[in-house]
């Protein structure tokens, strides 16, 4: 069977973005908000996938925008997208956010949700219980 969750929540801080110059232990900083973040996500809305053996959870972002057709480069937000999973992984959502058990996909941009959220969207075929 098919599952989907989707959740909708606010940033917690400037999104990390891999054109950014700040120094290391700066992004640390940032990175550590996000990785938390993914966490107290993953906790408070009881994420758990149990995928089925062989499969993937495959990982969709969509940011909040008031300007949607703007140009950008969407993979330049992997970073941030890449702090919240593992985030999840330190909530349990998955076992590790390796390529056996997660999928991550480009993240998008979206004016159907408020300028300051993320839409995380986790898709797997469940595996049995």
């Amino acid at each position: 069977m098919l599952r989907t969750i989707s959740i909708t929540v606010r940033k917690p801080d400037k999104m990390l973005n891999l054109n950014d110059g700040d120094g290391r232990y700066t992004k640390a900083g940032k990175v550590s908000e996000w990785r938390n973040a993914g966490f107290w996500w993953a906790k408070q809305h009881a994420i758990r996938t149990r995928p089925a053996p062989g499969t993937q959870v495959e990982v969709w972002t969509e940011i909040g925008t008031n300007r949607p057709n703007h140009r950008r480069d969407p993979i330049n937000w992997s970073p941030t997208v890449k702090a919240y999973c593992d985030g999840f992984t330190d909530a349990a959502v998955w076992p590790d956010d390796s390529s056996k058990y997660v999928r991550t996909y480009e993240p998008t941009f979206t004016a159907d949700i408020p300028a300051d959220s993320l839409r995380i969207t986790l898709t797997w075929e469940e595996g049995e219980q």
